[in-house]
């Protein structure tokens, strides 16, 4: 038993996306690390750009330089819409993950609470002085938001990470690397 075309077809798709999405990837780290800079969005936005503009430049080439057009039409169109699905699933990556690690109060917290050692108090304190006031009571909403989720525990003035929250710090640290998110390494606590 073999795999037919079909499956094989949906296999070639399937890896030519991950390919594209983690090449994107490489690319987007790599830019950050050398124009490290507060225009995530726009870097994210551009080079999901690029990546259409340069296959498309290739389809048109390769159907200039080729005698079948008609054959070599469909595999092309196909291969854009492969390429097309892989950056709006990088796009969504960048603007839905890399974004909210970047900007993201909720997941500041995370690293507040290593930092405070677990001291809800001192999140407040650090809260406050930098936001004022009502920065305390969105604060409040984002840990009852990161309770109610499951990612942490709060318990008379001791707040923990659970194993799930641990993971999502770990995870936003890990972005906060590979892509220089300045915003995230920028909320700690001096």
């Amino acid at each position: 038993m073999g795999i037919n075309l079909k499956s094989y077809i949906e296999i070639k798709v399937a890896m030519t996306c991950m390919a594209i999405i983690a090449l994107n990837a490489l690319i987007l780290s790599l830019i950050r690390k050398i124009w490290p800079s507060n225009l995530l969005f726009d870097q994210i936005v551009l080079l999901s750009v690029l990546t259409i503009v340069i296959y498309f430049l290739f389809v048109l080439f390769n159907l200039s330089q080729s005698s079948k057009h008609k054959n070599n039409y469909k595999s092309m169109r196909m291969r854009f819409s492969t390429v097309l699905i892989a950056v709006l699933i990088f796009y969504i990556f960048g603007t839905g993950v890399l974004l909210n690690v970047d900007r993201s109060r909720s997941l500041f917290v995370f690293q507040w609470v290593n930092q405070c050692s677990n001291s809800v108090k001192c999140i407040y304190d650090y809260e406050r002085a930098l936001y004022s006031e009502r920065g305390v009571r969105e604060i409040e909403q984002r840990l009852e938001e990161q309770v109610s989720r499951g990612l942490m525990d709060i318990n008379s003035d001791k707040i923990t990470l659970t194993k799930l929250g641990m993971i999502v710090a770990k995870a936003a640290e890990l972005s906060t690397i590979l892509f220089s998110l300045e915003g995230y390494k920028n909320a700690r606590i001096e």
